[in-house]
């Protein structure tokens, strides 16, 4: 079976804030090297982001749902990788 090195990221992309201040919040995998990046269609403020965390600062509502969204994206890409991995298997 092969080996594969997954990596999961979650950051804000400064480069599209929106007029609010909001920065929207991304997820990059990385797969051996090859990237995907995809919006979340969540926002954050800049003083509400954890940069090194990957994740919203605090204990308040919006940085608790924030962050139970984002595990449970994490959890998917898991998930799939499971999957993918079984399929794989499977076939060699």
């Amino acid at each position: 079976m092969m080996d594969t090195k997954l990596s999961i990221l979650f950051y804000s992309k400064t480069s599209k804030q929106t007029k609010d201040g909001l920065t929207p919040i991304y997820l990059r995998i990385t797969i051996n090297g090859e990237r995907f990046e995809q919006s979340t269609q969540r926002y954050v403020s800049l003083k509400a982001w954890s940069k090194e965390g990957g994740r919203a600062k605090g204990n308040s509502e919006e940085a608790r749902t924030i962050n139970y969204f984002l595990d449970s994206l994490k959890q998917k890409v898991y998930d799939y990788q499971q999957r993918f991995c079984r399929v794989c298997y499977n076939y060699y």
